[in-house]
């Protein structure tokens, strides 16, 4: 946490939320209905650890915004892809 900074907090929520809440704003009028949009969240949303605190709100974030948009923006579906979990270091602390 000492070395959080507010810059690298804002451009993370800027690029993995506003970005899509924006995107989705403009482009779902123009979308068929059969149409989807794809987030990317992470497993830091799931497994916070260590140094991880912004990215794992920013994907926490990202969950509860392709949740919301699924149900603002139905029948366009909206779905988000979590890379797969880093390899286990010995457990959770």
């Amino acid at each position: 946490m000492a070395d959080l900074e507010h810059d690298a907090v804002s451009l993370s929520f800027a690029t993995k939320v506003l970005g899509p809440i924006l995107l989705a704003k403009h482009l779902a009028p123009r979308m068929p209905r059969d149409g989807s949009f794809v987030l990317f969240s992470g497993s830091s949303a799931r497994k916070p650890a260590i140094g991880m605190l912004a990215v794992a709100a920013t994907n926490g974030a990202v969950d509860v915004v392709t949740r919301s948009l699924a149900v603002e923006l139905a029948p366009i579906w909206v779905n988000a892809i979590s890379p797969a979990d880093p390899p286990s270091s010995g457990g959770l602390r």
